[in-house]
């Protein structure tokens, strides 16, 4: 019994990383082959990630039942979001200038791309769907939120009995989404030892040692988020014991350590917010939508 408790896929996610680097050194070239398992996974967590977003943010907003609740929730959604993004920046701007890593390091400099200037306009322009259709084909996910947004707005416009009918649909459709990543999260340890054994063995650890001041800032600057900002917030906002926490959901942050991607995470993040750290299907659904953000960036180590 003891042992089953700790046979668990958060324990066999973290078993998978480290096999994963040992096989990547020593099995080469038998990890070369097995390539097409870890993308089979990232593909099967992507494909999920369109009508479970549209699903659990149409459902939410609907759910809450009134203009007035959604007004109350998207404000602090947006505050806290608003709040960590700032908290977040500062922390790193801190340690770059503290450490400022890759100043002497010539693979960083030809590697960083000064080319692209970031526009404002063109964040609020990627908002907007042209077609919903095509967005949700492409998975445009910032596009897809503002379109479930609008719709679930709108549906609370429409009479009590349709309402009803709208809503059971898509709530029907979001439980099965949720169950369907239930079951390709199982699949975590089998894809995430793929992805890592398979960087390993093509990149080598030689990148990653000619990276170390990078590294250290970038463990340093999310060990400092993760643990004292965000630990400070979960303490003192949602009174809850950060460490306790922090171990619920382990199991989306092995996933996001291995994948480096924030979208084939969010379909773990939303089950182990859901199951196992007991937060509100409202609360995690509409605070889901600001972190969908893979379209902009990505957050990851590797």
């Amino acid at each position: 019994m003891q042992l089953r408790k700790r046979v668990t896929i958060e324990n066999l996610t973290l078993l998978a990383i480290i096999a994963g680097i040992l096989s990547g050194i020593y099995l080469s070239p038998i990890v070369l082959e097995l390539k097409w398992i870890g993308d089979v996974f990232i593909k099967l967590l992507k494909m999920i990630i369109v009508p479970l977003i549209f699903a659990s943010v149409f459902v939410s907003i609907v759910s809450l039942g009134f203009l007035r609740h959604i007004k109350d929730l998207g404000g602090k959604t947006i505050l806290y979001y608003l709040t960590t993004t700032g908290i977040s920046v500062f922390t790193g701007l801190v340690i770059v200038n503290l450490l400022t890593p890759g100043r002497q390091n010539s693979f960083v400099q030809e590697a960083v791309n000064f080319e692209h200037k970031f526009k404002f306009s063109d964040l609020i322009l990627s908002i907007f769907p042209a077609n919903p259709i095509k967005s949700l084909a492409e998975g445009h996910v910032l596009q897809i939120i503002f379109f479930a947004i609008l719709f679930g707005l709108s549906v609370l416009r429409v009479n009590t009995e349709k309402r009803k009918q709208i809503h059971l649909f898509f709530d029907g459709l979001n439980d099965a989404m949720i169950t369907l990543a239930r079951w390709v999260i199982k699949l975590t340890p089998l894809g995430v030892f793929s992805i890592v054994s398979y960087l390993v063995a093509t990149k080598g650890l030689k990148p990653l040692l000619s990276l170390w001041e990078y590294v250290l800032a970038v463990v340093i600057g999310l060990g400092i988020h993760a643990v004292i900002n965000l630990g400070l917030l979960a303490y003192f906002m949602g009174k809850v014991n950060p460490s306790s926490y922090f171990l619920k959901v382990r199991e989306a942050l092995l996933v996001a350590f291995s994948t480096a991607s924030s979208s084939a995470t969010l379909p773990v993040s939303l089950e182990v917010a859901e199951e196992k750290a007991k937060i509100s299907k409202k609360s995690s659904r509409i605070c889901s939508s600001f972190r969908s953000d893979d379209q902009h960036g990505r957050h990851g180590f590797i």
